[in-house]
């Protein structure tokens, strides 16, 4: 393009930049605006829920921790994983402060349940020290639960429930190496490694206790 004296006219760089810095900030505001309207789960935080079926309160942790044991005899690539979860159940001010295990044996699949693997017992190694709650049963009714506190592994996991006092909470949070051995309703003993070290979702349930008056 030429000017009326015949030169060739300049882009308007200026002006094409000004615009297109103008449409990206525009953009940004918008995005994060939308992104400051979401919420984002923490997945760590303890989480409270009543038990509509019983009217028990449930104080539960955020995610569980996770546990795995590998079992060579079932194959190169088998384990069994083991979820722990504390919790703790308030019905009409009766409060009980317990442990969730929920075993999901290696090879095993819903058509293959059997009561030899169902866990009895359980021990908590921190540390190297033993750690050992008190067995409370293997269903969440008994307990005056209407189902279990957290998720599940599977629909075929085996589930037990355990009393824990909060210091041996304490103990677990704060130790720097954690293992289980579970005992097996047949006698046999399982030993889990921790498969993800992280503890934040218990140290978070800790502090949830520590605000509230002692368990009864």
């Amino acid at each position: 393009m030429r000017s009326a004296g015949g030169a060739r006219a300049k882009p308007a760089l200026g002006l094409t930049l000004g615009l297109t810095l103008g449409l990206t900030l525009r953009l940004t505001i918008a995005l994060a605006s939308g992104l400051t309207g979401c919420v984002i789960p923490d997945r760590d935080a303890a989480r409270e829920v009543l038990d509509e079926e019983t009217g028990t309160t449930v104080t539960a942790m955020g995610s569980s921790l996770e546990f795995y044991s590998p079992r060579p005899e079932l194959g190169l690539q088998a384990a069994s994983f083991a979820h722990v979860g504390a919790f703790e159940s308030n019905r009409m001010g009766v409060r009980r402060l317990m442990l969730w295990l929920s075993v999901l044996p290696g090879g095993a699949t819903d058509q293959q349940v059997s009561t030899s693997d169902q866990p009895r017992g359980l021990t908590v190694i921190a540390d190297g020290a033993e750690i050992q709650p008190r067995p409370a049963g293997n269903d969440a009714r008994e307990l005056g639960l209407g189902g279990p506190p957290l998720k599940r592994p599977a629909e075929w996991a085996r589930d037990a429930y355990f009393d824990v006092t909060l210091d041996e909470l304490r103990r677990v949070a704060g130790a720097a190496s954690l293992a289980l051995a579970v005992t097996n309703a047949d006698g046999s003993v399982q030993r889990y490694e921790a498969w993800k070290p992280e503890r934040a979702s218990l140290a978070r349930f800790i502090e949830t206790l520590a605000r509230e008056p002692p368990v009864r």
